[in-house]
């Protein structure tokens, strides 16, 4: 998967997987999760599910959903990712007073 800024299409990511002999259910069983795990994905940060998607696929989860991650890399809170949809701005919640 290339660079991007926006989000990996949801049918996209589940193609990937496909191509990789993967299914969203299988891996969240794997995992010692329920089978819908995984799907939640789609509308909520889920950070240890997104880190499982990206593991299967092989790629950093910040490739994959760079929306829902901060200037630095790391995780943003549900809240955090969802005022960045409603705003349409990066979170700066981890940036330091200079």
């Amino acid at each position: 998967m290339a660079l991007q800024h926006r989000d990996t299409s949801w049918p996209h990511l589940k193609a990937e997987l496909e191509l990789k002999g993967e299914s969203l259910s299988a891996l969240a069983i794997r995992h010692g999760y329920d089978a819908s795990y995984l799907r939640q994905t789609k509308r909520h940060a889920l950070p240890a599910a997104q880190q499982i998607i990206a593991d299967a696929l092989g790629v950093p989860p910040q490739k994959i959903w760079p929306s829902r991650y901060d200037h630095r890399g790391r995780p943003l809170t549900h809240r955090q990712w969802q005022r960045t949809l409603a705003t349409g701005r990066r979170c700066t919640a981890h940036r330091r007073a200079a």
